[in-house]
């Protein structure tokens, strides 16, 4: 009797080690399938990266120009029909999260960011000044073709900017934001070897 009972005692027991031990290791798959890495997870986190996908770059520029430009009540004091104009604008450049292309292996992530991209490129309407060479000094002015002057001048800037290597630039930049941004991520930092590609 006394055996009987003991060893009912002992199949409790092991019964409740049996209990507990399927419990810790349900909990431990759950909790792994949480913190899963997968494709939709990193598009997930890519698309909250969209302050850091970009590079707001102001810039400024002085041109020369010619009659047959258009200003606006303003009468060129240059016999030779020439003047200097400057103006101010800006460009967003960068990657689009959501076009990423994403590759995951046992223990490496690879992410395709594509090419980078003018995403927006504004050049400011009141910031044009000619320089009235008769009085020294600069004037605002506007445009008689404003749209015409804006496509041809925001397509120069931007080959020039391509041929200064800021787009280069900016690319390494983006490339280091997005990956730091993934490491703080404990299972992406501890368990894979990360390639972020920023094309120029």
């Amino acid at each position: 009797m006394h055996s009987k009972k003991k060893n009912l005692i002992i199949s409790i027991i092991i019964i409740g080690v049996v209990v507990v031990l399927v419990f810790i290791a349900g909990t431990f798959y759950r909790f792994q399938d949480q913190h899963a890495i997968t494709k939709q997870s990193l598009k997930t986190m890519l698309n909250s990266f969209e302050d850091i996908s970009s590079i707001t770059y102001d810039y400024s520029r002085v041109g020369r120009f010619d009659d047959s430009l258009g200003v606006q009540d303003w009468k060129n004091p240059n016999p030779k029909g020439y003047f200097l104009m400057t103006y101010r604008g800006d460009m967003e450049i960068g990657v689009k999260p959501e076009l990423a292309k994403i590759t995951i292996s046992d223990q490496k992530i690879s992410i395709d960011m594509g090419q980078i991209q003018i995403l927006s490129h504004h050049i400011n309407k009141d910031s044009l000044e000619v320089y009235d060479e008769s009085a020294n000094v600069f004037t605002k002015v506007k445009l008689k073709e404003y749209q015409a002057f804006q496509t041809s001048q925001k397509k120069q800037v931007e080959e020039e900017e391509k041929v200064k290597g800021t787009y280069q630039q900016v690319a390494k930049r983006i490339r280091k934001q997005i990956s730091t941004a993934l490491k703080a991520n404990d299972s992406i930092r501890e368990k894979y070897h990360l390639e972020v590609i920023v094309g120029k």
